[in-house]
């Protein structure tokens, strides 16, 4: 994480290629697995991030920010649990524009995505129950996250994206099997682009 930062860092402080910041939300559903149970879940996400030219039309991406996953289910006990995980996740990516004209692009990014399980809520209830129960830093996982968009021009500093986004994840380290879920998400991605520079 620390070369990631002094990377990032170094690359803020250059101005000969091109730079933006961006500011990401994505809404949509996700397909959920785990030991005992296939779900299909609310997923959301915001993220900030910075991207550097590397050559041409290819650009380096980096983001970070917190996504969620809320879905319900009835345990063995008959009981109904509304469930809600939220996770620390960064991103880094490859990005390839598509000229379109102009003051519009098309690209396709994709990279690797880091999630962190920073808490799991479950809120159970059956006649005479009402419980909630709470727990903490569950846990991590690896996966590949794709993005397609088209990017438009509002002005010269100004640029907003509309595009699909899918992620998966496939490497999992959590403290207990029981708490994994292999999930697989597609989202509506909207995103704000700030240019950086002249």
């Amino acid at each position: 994480m620390k070369h990631l930062l002094l990377f990032a860092t170094i690359l803020l402080g250059q101005k000969n290629f091109a730079q933006e910041m961006n500011l990401s939300f994505q809404t949509g559903y996700a397909f959920g697995e785990t030991n005992s149970f296939k779900k299909i879940m609310l997923f959301t996400a915001v993220t900030g991030g910075y991207e550097a030219q590397i050559k041409n039309d290819n650009f380096f991406s980096l983001s970070a920010g917190g996504a969620a996953l809320k879905f319900s289910y009835t345990d063995t006990g008959n009981i109904n649990v509304f469930e809600s995980r939220y996770c620390l996740n960064i991103n880094l990516s490859l990005k390839r524009y598509f000229f379109i004209n102009q003051r519009s692009d098309f690209f396709i990014e994709f990279g690797p995505v880091f999630n962190y399980c920073l808490q799991d809520k479950k809120l159970k209830k059956k006649i005479n129950l009402d419980q909630t129960v709470s727990q903490q830093n569950l846990g991590n996982d690896l996966g590949l996250a794709v993005t397609g968009a088209y990017k438009k021009m509002l002005t010269d500093k100004i640029s907003i994206a509309i595009g699909v986004a899918a992620q998966r994840n496939y490497l999992f380290h959590y403290k207990n099997e029981t708490d994994k879920i292999q999930v697989k998400t597609t989202a509506f991605s909207i995103a704000v682009y700030r240019k950086l520079g002249k």
